[in-house]
């Protein structure tokens, strides 16, 4: 999959109320998207200063973005 968009019910997470959540959280983002470990904390702090939310998924789809293979490939699923 080259995208993967998910809908459903999302509410805001209060790091004052959730930090060890809110670190989970930062630590798997800039782990997943920067494999260079000098940005880890200038990534982390940017993430933190934004607002994170906690989805409760009802759909997603995965889509291959390869015009050959979008028609055979994209998929939903429904919770």
């Amino acid at each position: 999959m080259e995208c993967v968009s998910v809908e459903g019910t999302a509410r805001l997470a209060d790091p004052v109320h959730d930090s060890e959540a809110i670190e989970v959280a930062v630590s798997g983002y800039v782990a997943k998207y920067w494999a260079d470990t000098a940005v880890h904390q200038e990534m982390g702090d940017f993430v933190r200063g934004n607002a994170i939310f906690e989805v409760t998924p009802e759909r997603a789809f995965g889509i291959i973005e390869r015009e050959e293979e979008f028609g055979a490939r994209a998929t939903r699923w429904r919770w």
